[in-house]
């Protein structure tokens, strides 16, 4: 190749030198030792260490160049992801060597491998890696650092996990100051985050009971996804996200998962213990210590229910609508005697005295025929001695009565008034903002985006007519309800609506769809119009 042309093409031809042969990964240039004409560079790649490279001394200032660049940093971050299986790495030790650190890391696989970093990395990427030191290499769960022991050049870091108890890894001494600065920016809750959340299937662990020890606490957790129970044993500074994260595993039901309501505390000598229950499974047992149960006693009212209130009133056999036979007062719970349109009947069980808030949105679920699924009215709500008579009518399958607890009959009236007042409120039509991108740092678990409802659009033309399609898709992860399409046309002079322009849905369940059609008549030709569909719903979130 002529000079000139080497020249001309240096940039592109250089930029190569950075990239690793064998894993293509962005490689840091360490240090570089002039030879006559050539230059002899070493640099770093992340995962097969330094390899030595050679290019003529003239092109010394071009390569220094190029390697400002270098996004060598995110080929580290995407070095710390397990080759075989993707699991995240967790640290073993730190040696140091001449120019870098030598890390090795173990996934909670079990798959080994050595990293080498920079020992002149950004402060920013070198917290996050040594945050990985503090996470146990057997499961990968944030371990709490006890104690530090300092010899001349190394540091023996002893940790608790909350799954295999005591561990150390060996480190620089130099490191020790910067380990403890990362180790505090771990979010107060990533321990219990990530304690509480099975190993096997991922799926979040709910606690049994809770005994303290002087060690810390000891958590008896099992998974609703499997019924597999597991022990955990913590160190916990109780603050506010702890609380919530604990408080939550506590009301959850072992056998489902769904959020519960307390109910019937006993306070022993050295523990309390109460019960929780569960829409679907009915009452359970929990034992934790009065400290604990002073710290959930606060922050059980904020916890929110709904969702899995809602989530409880579909047929858990064939996931269809649940519509209301009968409430009782039976041994000190409400149980709601349902059954959905496929026969299948079941019981619903909730505790007395639950918020009106809590009792409307529930009984607004209940206001449809079980027949046809079309809204109900109220006929009437009035007090018979202990209970309270309800009446609803369908038009056309007649009328429906229930007998009710007082305030569960009051509750009905109030929901009725506010689905009335619903659908007379005109649909809104919100401008869609795009999310920003977040991202999250190293040793934070990553969680599934969230889906929404979505609303498509269509049109088939039949003979002289247009058969216009609304298709609702619930992928919100909640049962959405009062679902109202109203369409317009326009101009209006040169398209005839045959129907109503507002149709209503009563309720669409969580992975379903409804299509309301409507059918337009053109009264011109050779016209230019637009037809503009508005979707409202109510989702509990």
């Amino acid at each position: 190749m002529a000079a000139h042309q080497a020249q001309e093409m240096a940039p592109d031809l250089f930029k190569k030198l950075f990239l690793c042969t064998d894993c293509a990964s962005s490689m840091t240039q360490l240090s570089t030792v002039p030879h006559h004409s050539q230059i002899e560079s070493t640099f770093l790649c992340p995962i097969h260490g330094p390899v030595k490279r050679e290019f003529p001394t003239q092109f010394q200032s071009t390569v220094e160049i190029l390697g400002a660049d270098v996004d060598s940093l995110g080929s580290i971050l995407d070095s710390f992801k397990c080759l075989a299986c993707g699991q995240v790495y967790a640290v073993s030790g730190i040696r140091n060597r001449s120019g870098f650190l030598e890390m090795l890391v173990r996934c909670s696989n079990g798959h080994k491998a050595i990293r080498y970093i920079p020992d002149n990395v950004e402060e920013g990427l070198l917290k996050q890696l040594l945050q990985r030191v503090v996470h146990c290499d057997r499961c990968g769960l944030p371990s709490t650092i006890t104690r530090v022991e300092m010899n001349r050049e190394t540091a023996r870091i002893h940790m608790s996990c909350p799954l295999h108890g005591s561990d150390r890894k060996e480190i620089p001494a130099d490191l020790v100051e910067i380990m403890k600065q990362a180790a505090s920016e771990i979010p107060e809750d990533a321990v219990v985050r990530a304690m509480l959340v099975s190993s096997d299937c991922q799926f979040p662990l709910t606690i049994r009971s809770i005994e303290g020890g002087e060690s810390g606490y000891r958590f008896r957790c099992i998974c609703p996804s499997d019924s597999h129970t597991t022990t955990r044993n913590i160190p916990l500074t109780w603050s506010d996200p702890v609380i919530d994260r604990v408080a939550t595993a506590l009301f959850s039901c072992n056998e489902c998962g769904l959020l519960t309501h307390g109910h019937d505390v006993k306070r022993r000598k050295n523990k309390v213990e109460f019960r929780i229950v569960c829409p679907i499974h009915g009452v359970m047992r929990r034992d934790i210590p009065p400290d604990v149960f002073d710290y959930i006693k606060e922050r059980e009212p904020m916890i929110d229910r709904l969702p899995s209130i809602v989530r409880s009133l579909s047929c858990d056999k064939c996931n269809m609508p649940l519509f209301l036979r009968d409430v009782e007062d039976k041994r000190g719970l409400i149980e709601f005697d349902v059954e959905c349109r496929n026969g299948h009947r079941a019981k619903r069980f909730f505790v007395p005295g639950l918020p009106q808030e809590t009792l409307v949105n529930l009984y607004k679920h209940f206001y449809q025929c079980p027949e046809c699924y079309d809204s109900l009215d109220l006929v009437y709500a009035e007090p018979r001695g202990r209970e309270s008579r309800v009446v609803q009518l369908c038009p056309v399958h007649g009328k429906y009565v229930l007998e009710i607890p007082h305030d569960h009959a009051e509750a009905m009236k109030i929901a009725y008034d506010e689905i009335q007042a619903d659908k007379l409120k005109p649909p809104i039509e919100v401008e869609e903002h795009e999310e920003p991108h977040i991202l999250e740092p190293l040793s934070e678990m990553v969680e599934a985006p969230q889906a929404d409802v979505q609303v498509l659009r269509g049109c088939n033309i039949v003979g002289g007519k247009f058969d216009y399609k609304v298709k609702v898709k619930n992928n919100s992860g909640y049962v959405i309800t009062n679902v109202t399409v109203n369409i317009v046309a326009y101009p209006k002079d040169s398209m005839e609506l045959a129907g109503e322009a507002v149709k209503t849905i009563s309720r669409i369940e969580v992975g379903g769809f409804r299509s309301p059609q409507f059918t337009f008549y053109p009264t011109k030709d050779c016209v230019q119009g637009k037809v503009v569909a508005t979707v409202s719903f109510i989702d509990f979130r």
